[in-house]
């Protein structure tokens, strides 16, 4: 793994920062008091307590705790909170440099740069609350292009009605991916307990039961691994989709840039691959960021947690959902 490229990341440098915190205390409360702790005070605290852990293998468990509130933290429709500013100061990225090699090195993140696992796809559908979870959904083929027809539709109403003022603009939706068109899916992992996507999920809201389903993608399906930023810039460049109007204002407060949106249009992409996955490497170096694709145009992944395949076309198999549940939202989940 690349640990540099992820510390730049927003949400990388969130997770070195979760990581140490968890080290230092593996009871913290979520919302630690260090964390209000001015840069530099910080910084100092951190410093000691790295330098007084032992030099051995990172717990796999405290990674994939730090991994999983790394990803809980993620918003793009809004400023940064402080946590995520605190990751990104000077001062504690130095402080915590001693955590990057550690990390790289450690066989827990070994899966992070992995490919898509062909053999051990799970979708995740939350039972509460969730648009897709009753009834059976259309083809994805179909709903994709009709995902991207309202999409279009949607910018060429508002075109131009806020040009005088963009942050006027309302926002509708705030994603990259097709969310409801397209099925998602993770692998699983032991140190997560099972499927991905049940404990890797931004800003949930603490479902404590959800369907989940085996997926078997077609022997041949062609498939596109989203592994760092010119992966991502290149999809937009060849498959541009305008969102500037209906993103202007969220996309603007999460990372401080004012201009055009472009996302890649994936009824196009759809006819060139039949999935999209995001590794858990490029998620922490790439989401929530700024990248640039044009002179006047740049994009953002928000919204696609780590290590998911978004399915734009038909050739996956479902098998049998099967229900998982937790008592709350601190318990682990199991088949039922």
């Amino acid at each position: 793994m690349d640990a540099v490229e992820v510390a730049r990341g927003r949400r990388g440098a969130r997770l070195l920062l979760e990581l140490a915190l968890e080290l230092a205390d593996p009871s913290r409360p979520e919302e630690h008091p260090d964390l209000r702790a001015p840069a530099d005070v910080l910084a100092q605290r951190l410093t000691a307590s790295l330098a007084a852990q032992p030099a051995e293998e990172l717990p796999a468990e405290a990674i994939a705790t730090a991994l999983e509130s790394t990803v809980r933290a993620a918003m793009y429709w809004q400023p940064p909170s402080e946590e995520d500013e605190l990751g990104l100061d000077p001062e504690i990225r130095a402080a915590l440099q001693p955590l990057v090699e550690r990390l790289a090195s450690s066989p827990a993140v070994e899966w992070w740069t992995q490919p898509l696992d062909r053999d051990g796809q799970y979708e995740v559908r939350w039972s509460e609350g969730d648009p897709l979870a009753a009834g059976g959904p259309r083809p994805v083929s179909e709903a994709v292009r009709a995902w991207s027809t309202r999409v279009r539709a949607w910018e060429e109403r508002l075109a131009g009605k806020w040009s005088d003022d963009p942050w006027r603009a309302p926002s509708s939706d705030w994603w990259s991916p097709p969310v409801f068109a397209a099925p998602a899916s993770t692998r699983s992992v032991d140190v997560l307990d099972g499927p991905v996507a049940l404990r890797l999920v931004e800003d949930g809201l603490g479902w404590e039961s959800a369907q989940v389903t085996r997926l078997h993608p077609h022997p041949e399906a062609v498939v596109l691994e989203i592994t760092r930023e010119a992966d991502w810039v290149d999809l937009c460049r060849r498959h541009p989709l305008e969102v500037t109007t209906t993103r202007w204002r969220v996309w603007a407060e999460t990372t401080g840039r004012e201009g055009r949106w472009v996302i890649p249009d994936w009824a196009s992409v759809a006819h060139e691959v039949d999935g999209v996955h995001l590794t858990v490497e490029a998620y922490l170096a790439l989401a929530g960021m700024t990248l640039p694709v044009a002179a006047d145009s740049a994009s953002v992944i928000a919204g696609w947690a780590p290590d998911t395949t978004y399915w734009l076309t038909d050739r996956i198999e479902r098998g049998d959902p099967v229900r998982w549940t937790r008592s709350s939202p601190d318990d682990d989940w199991a088949p039922e």
